[in-house]
């Protein structure tokens, strides 16, 4: 599901997600694919490698309690077997983490990001009264436990995340920095590589997800 880092969208449909998803495919699409690499100084291009933890850093999802460096979870009442159906909560979270393609690394801050994962995890339960540990906790930092449940019937909770070792594309343009672990891991690594550092902001986010079309070789710069 498409999210914005940090943020709440408590009324978004099940139909508007489903096409902001698309267009975010077709946005992904559509960028230059380029390898870590060869990727320049403020060019936009999309990069496509495997996740690796950033300094060690990792955060623990809510629901699963998978290690993680991004997580989203939502909260979702059905008031009957056909409907209707309230997003009570949207949240998520994020680090600092570090794409590795071939030896060569991309460090990229999701600070700004839009970012699209599937939903590897969903579990259901009848209400606050019935809810495991991990449920209930996430009611507790949502503040629901006090809403009026009189006509829910059904609580989905929905959580997808990236973890280390996912393949992932991400498109936006960075700067070149010093790898200080260039030359340490294996003789594919020269002394003095760099590598890039992408970092969005509201008006140019970078756009995340894990629906990779990895048959696209990345196009290299001549």
């Amino acid at each position: 599901m498409r999210r914005s880092l940090r943020s709440y969208v408590p009324l978004w449909s099940y139909f508007a997600d489903r096409f902001a998803n698309r267009a975010m495919r077709k946005l992904v699409d559509a960028a230059p694919a380029v390898s870590i690499e060869t990727l320049g100084e403020n060019q936009l291009g999309r990069i496509t490698g495997t996740v690796v933890p950033f300094h060690g850093k990792l955060l623990v999802s809510p629901l699963a309690k998978r290690a993680c460096v991004y997580w989203t979870a939502s909260i979702s009442a059905w008031g009957s077997d056909a409907g209707p159906t309230w997003v009570l909560s949207d949240s998520a979270d994020a680090v600092t983490f570090t794409l590795e393609q071939q030896g060569h690394r991309a460090v990229i801050d999701p600070a700004s990001a839009q970012i699209g994962v599937a939903n590897a995890h969903v579990s259901r339960c009848a209400g606050p009264f019935d809810a495991d540990p991990e449920q209930h906790a996430l009611l507790v930092a949502e503040k629901l436990l006090k809403r009026n449940w009189w006509d829910t019937q059904v609580l989905v909770f929905t959580e997808g995340v990236i973890a280390p070792g996912t393949m992932i594309s991400v498109v936006g343009a960075g700067v070149r920095e010093a790898d200080p672990d260039g030359a340490a891991g294996g003789a594919y690594r020269t002394a003095g590589q760099t590598r890039v550092r992408l970092t969005g902001s509201k008006r140019f986010p970078l756009w995340i997800t894990d629906q990779v079309r990895v048959h696209q070789r990345p196009i290299e710069r001549a």
